[in-house]
């Protein structure tokens, strides 16, 4: 086989060549790391030859080789926004951490390489609509959307306290299930990348809140030793409703006789029965002793009365529903 020769004579095929005496070029991982060097090392010897150091040349270098590394860094990356998926009824709680439907923390946390700010868009639809309806939504504070802080990964804590009640009545409605979409996005300013928006996250939760319903079940008069107080609580979110008895006594004309006196169950020795509830309807009753209506407590006495029955029913937001009966104690 004949070899193949340089015009100087000297054999091809060595260093910087490619089989058939082509020559190879030199990509960035060959020759630029040593032509970096050695432009620094030109700089450094020029400036010490010029007598000023070589920290003008060599800093010029060092920022622009930062500036290429901070590029490919991420600082530019989309922020992260971590949400739970889903909210359940007893986890709704306002920024005081009480229970609320209508005004809702909503936590999340924020990941960014660079720890850079990020603000939040808020959106929400009714779980019903279709994905494109979303709206922007109501939030407490608007200002505390904006200029969050970021960290590389766990990230940082935050919450927005959305007015959902606000938002739910402005569309006709006072409880629904619906989803509320966090958008975070990034504001590079000077560095020159422009807004960088992030995967928007979504959470599906039951907003808004509707009085839990309660009906009396007839109680036939007169009434004497162990009474039977039946009632049905309704609720359309299936939330936990308490529901609390008072006795007041009635004068001739139907009147209240001062103020009402908080019933005790003498089944259960408490002053209030809990159920959860359900759109169908959940029966209850309170057992209670015409004379003593508590421990302690003779309120009608050993006597003909008429009385009157409050049930008050409310749920774990605090709204409540009343309804009350008229009924005849025979105590003699």
């Amino acid at each position: 086989m004949r070899s193949v020769q340089r015009r100087d004579g000297s054999p091809a095929g060595g260093p910087g060549t490619r089989p058939g005496g082509r020559v190879r070029r030199a990509g960035p991982a060959g020759w630029a790391p040593a032509a970096l060097g050695l432009v620094l090392a030109v700089a450094a010897a020029g400036g010490l030859l010029l007598g000023c150091g070589p920290g003008p040349y060599l800093a010029a270098a060092a920022a622009g080789a930062a500036a290429g590394e901070e590029g490919r860094g991420g600082g530019g990356s989309p922020p992260v926004l971590e949400l739970a998926p889903a909210l359940g009824r007893s986890e709704l709680r306002d920024d005081w951490l009480d229970p609320n439907a209508r005004q809702i923390a909503v936590p999340f946390r924020i990941v960014q390489p660079r720890s850079l700010p990020v603000a939040v868009e808020p959106r929400w639809r009714l779980a019903d609509e279709p994905p494109g309806a979303l709206r922007a939504a109501t939030i407490d504070r608007p200002g505390s959307t904006r200029g969050l802080a970021s960290a590389p990964d766990p990230g940082v804590e935050h919450a927005v306290v959305w007015r959902a009640g606000e938002d739910l009545a402005a569309a006709g409605r006072s409880e629904a299930e619906v989803v509320l979409q966090l958008v975070p996005r990034l504001d590079l300013g000077a560095e020159g990348g422009g807004e960088v928006a992030g995967v928007a996250k979504e959470l599906r939760l039951r907003a808004g809140n509707v009085p839990p319903g309660i009906a009396l079940e007839p109680l036939a008069s007169p009434q004497r030793g162990t009474v039977l107080t039946a009632f049905t609580v309704t609720d359309p979110a299936s939330d936990r409703v308490t529901v609390r008895l008072y006795a007041q006594e009635l004068d001739g004309a139907g009147d209240p006789i001062g103020p009402g006196v908080l019933v005790q169950d003498r089944l259960t020795l408490r002053d209030e029965v809990t159920l959860e509830a359900s759109p169908l309807g959940v029966r209850g009753g309170v057992v209670w002793d015409s004379v003593e209506v508590r421990p302690g407590a003779e309120l009608f006495g050993q006597r003909l009365v008429q009385a009157r029955l409050v049930l008050v029913a409310y749920d774990q937001f605090g709204d409540s529903s009343v309804t009350s009966t008229a009924v005849t104690l025979d105590n003699r």
